[in-house]
């Protein structure tokens, strides 16, 4: 893992506060636009079968609200973080068409971070699967899974779809997570294809919380 210089991560720290917040400006208009456009069309059309939309649209919403609350305070889980990554999945499921789902593995049930860790690993997770469930294709499931060791925590997200989409520099997201990594002097890395969506975040484990 890079030894981390405090001047450099400073700027990094910055850039990723600002890529972040235009990403979720784009993703807010977004979500909100394919809800709306979803009750309109059931306003216009007063058909027997534009409940099924209605309901896709409140949930789809339902679930934004959801992962705004998860990624903003982690602590309301008392940065349990394997809860806060099920939650989170959860919610990202929320109104979405995802043929094969999203399924959570880990080796232990419960985890407990500081704060800060957890905010890195939870947004880390929300690029992961928002890029597996916008580059992926197909009826395959997306995998998140983490792991820990002594010293560093492995986030990993897997779609092994056919992948599409990502340049060799790849989107926002992808930038946005290579600026987290490195705000912790963690490590990523990235791979799309014929084999799928991978993308795999280590970053380090200290400090541990005291409990």
């Amino acid at each position: 893992m890079d030894r981390i210089n405090p001047s450099k991560t400073s700027r990094t720290r910055r850039a990723a506060a600002e890529l972040m917040l235009q990403d979720e400006q784009h993703r807010t208009a977004n979500e909100l636009s394919s809800a709306l456009a979803a009750l309109k069309l059931t306003v216009r059309d007063h058909e027997e079968g534009s409940l099924p939309f209605v309901e896709s649209a409140i949930k789809r919403l339902e679930g934004f609200v959801a992962v705004r609350r998860i990624l903003a305070s982690p602590e309301e889980r008392g940065c349990d973080i394997v809860e806060c990554l099920r939650d989170l999945a959860i919610a990202m499921e929320q109104g979405r068409s995802i043929p094969g789902g999203i399924a959570l593995t880990t080796c232990t049930l419960t985890v407990r971070v500081v704060p800060d860790l957890a905010r890195t690993i939870l947004n880390l997770a929300h690029e992961m699967l928002t890029n597996a469930m916008k580059h992926g294709s197909g009826a395959h499931e997306i995998l998140l899974s983490i792991r820990f060791t002594r010293r560093s925590v492995l986030l990993r997200c897997e779609n092994s779809s056919q992948a599409c989409g990502i340049g060799r520099k790849g989107g926002g997201g992808l930038r946005i997570m290579r600026a987290l990594c490195r705000t912790r002097g963690g490590a990523f890395s990235y791979s799309s294809g014929e084999d799928g969506f991978h993308v795999l975040a280590r970053l380090p484990r200290l400090p541990r919380p005291d409990v």
